[in-house]
This record gives C-alpha cells, structure tokens and sequence, in this order.
C-alpha cells in the first residue's frame, strides 16, 4: 500500500471511528496492507464507502461485516475472509463484546 493510499484509509477509519486507539489503527493498517486484495476492498470502502459483496460465505462478504461491525473490526477480517473464511465465519457468528458499533 503507498503512503497515499495509507493516508486515505486513516483519515476515513479516524472519521468512521472516532475512538480507535493510535495502536489499534496501526494494527488495522498492518494487516489490511499486507493483503492486496484486503487493500483494495479497504480503499474502496475508503473512498465511496462501499464495499463488494464478495466473496460471500453464507450471507458473509464484505459488505456483512462492515454493515454489522466496527470498521477496525471489518477491515482486520478482510484478508482472513479469503484465507480462511469458515474460522471467519464461525468468529463473527459469535463475536466478542466491542465489536458491534
């Protein structure tokens, strides 16, 4: 991911996500940068607000786990969504407390 592109999506997760801590977005920007698909999926929503609906697992894509659950939380799953999407699908059946919005 270039700078540019860096820059777009953590001033768009800062404005969606107020209260995410500087480290918890440098988390966020670690893992969506080092997936290519993740980062195009991650500067998409950051530039229209959109994102695709696929791949979908069961009613699960993209656009699902934005629509029900933080940004921080949507964007870290983007590249577990195509390398193991039945762990993803399992985890965000059940999730965590702080997850939702």
């Amino acid at each position: 991911m270039i700078a540019e592109h860096r820059i777009l999506l953590e001033a768009r997760l800062r404005e969606a996500q107020p209260d995410l801590d500087d480290e918890a977005l440098r988390r966020v920007l670690a893992t969506v940068a080092a997936d290519a698909r993740a980062s195009e999926m991650a500067l998409l929503w950051a530039r229209r607000a959109e994102m695709p609906t696929e791949p979908d697992l069961e009613g699960m894509n993209p656009a699902t786990l934005m629509a029900h659950f933080k940004p921080s939380v949507a964007l870290t799953a983007l590249p577990r969504l195509f390398t193991d999407p039945q762990a993803t699908l399992e985890t965000f059946r059940h999730p965590p407390p702080g997850w939702r919005p």
